[in-house]
């Protein structure tokens, strides 16, 4: 049985392209839909040569654009359509499929795939993929329709991604979690590589015990999945999201998340009142934006009242997203909804400054 968050994830990709477009005709294929073309790409104010498109509200970008415009070590298999990216400490493998796109980072094998379109014979993929995994951020300029990329500065740190898969009686088991080498203070690199795999070997632990007679009692194993998503690297903090998926039985399995945001030069573990310290009314603020933005998700006995000094958050370009759990206030259609929170938003002090 495959993992149950990716199967979701790729099905809701073909269900996208199959839905016929106002711009696709009969003839096209479903991933060839005709999109809003030549969408201008600047790179730190310069105009790349690469033109992108816009689909059902969704920046793509010319796979090409990684070789062409940003001079990255790249080489493509067209007949595994596999291709080989090395750029800032980074060994990329990207797989096109005949929807989406796979991708391993440093061995780690990304838990989510990323959009493709086929136009014109070239290959489009998310926006995302870039930002996500090469150092870049990206804006959106709805007057002149155009995507401004920015070279982030990203910290000297070595990642390598660790595994483990085990087949017991009673369930499948696959954890994927994070290892940080080149750091300056090895006491600091130490805590935090032992964060890391100690909350792995937990959660390894728990399927075991939880999962004990699974199989005799119901004919089939439990799954347990667990990944990360790397959301900030710079300025020497990282920020990490962690998820994982329980499958045992019914309609879906039970996804969580949690998240770290780690000083690297310290050690130390922030949590928003860290974060905000210099900002007393932070809870107001942001109180005010989710109060707004959650109300049309909410379900019909929840109320959301204030964020406290547990609320899960991670750190995301210039600003924090706050995200609650399944069921916490929404149903489980809506996922974990998340919440941005520019920095500055929160308070004048922080335009062109960082809380760290």
């Amino acid at each position: 049985m495959k993992n149950v968050l990716r199967t979701i994830t790729l099905v809701a990709l073909c269900l996208v392209f199959l839905i016929p477009t106002s711009h696709a005709s009969a003839a096209t294929a479903p991933w060839q839909s005709v999109a809003t073309p030549n969408i201008q790409i600047t790179l730190d104010g310069a105009p790349l040569l690469s033109k992108g498109i816009v689909q059902d509200g969704s920046t793509y970008i010319p796979l090409n654009i990684l070789a062409k415009d940003l001079k990255l070590d790249t080489a493509y298999d067209a007949k595994k359509k596999v291709m080989h990216v090395k750029a800032k400490g980074k060994d990329v493998v990207i797989q096109v499929n005949q929807y989406a796109v796979n991708s391993i980072v440093n061995g780690h094998e990304l838990w989510d795939a990323y959009g493709r379109v086929l136009l014109n014979g070239s290959n489009y993929v998310a926006l995302s993929l870039l930002t996500d995994n090469f150092g870049y951020h990206s804006t959106w300029d709805p007057k002149t329709k155009s995507v401004h990329l920015k070279t982030i500065q990203e910290n000297d740190i070595i990642w390598s991604s660790k595994k483990i898969d085990e087949n017991t009686k009673d369930a499948i088991i696959n954890v994927q979690y994070p290892q940080v080498g080149g750091l300056k203070n090895a006491e600091v690199q130490e805590k935090i590589n032992t964060l890391f795999a100690s909350e792995a070997k937990k959660y390894v632990d728990t399927a075991k015990e939880s999962s004990k007679g699974a199989y005799e009692e119901l004919g089939f194993k439990y799954e347990y999945t667990s990944n990360y998503d790397i959301k900030y690297n710079s300025n020497q903090v990282i920020s990490l999201l962690f998820s994982s998926n329980e499958y045992t039985g019914g309609a879906h399995g039970m996804p969580e998340q949690w998240s770290y945001t780690i000083n690297i030069d310290t050690g130390v573990v922030y949590t928003l009142n860290d974060l905000f310290k210099l900002v007393p009314e932070y809870k107001q603020v942001i109180n005010e934006k989710i109060k707004k933005e959650i109300a049309p998700m909410l379900m019909y006995d929840a109320k959301f009242q204030s964020i406290n000094e547990d609320t899960t958050f991670y750190v995301k370009d210039e600003g924090v997203v706050v995200y609650f759990g399944v069921y916490e206030y929404t149903p489980y259609a809506a996922g974990f909804p998340e919440f941005y929170i520019p920095f500055r938003s929160v308070s004048p002090s922080f335009e062109g400054k960082l809380p760290f």
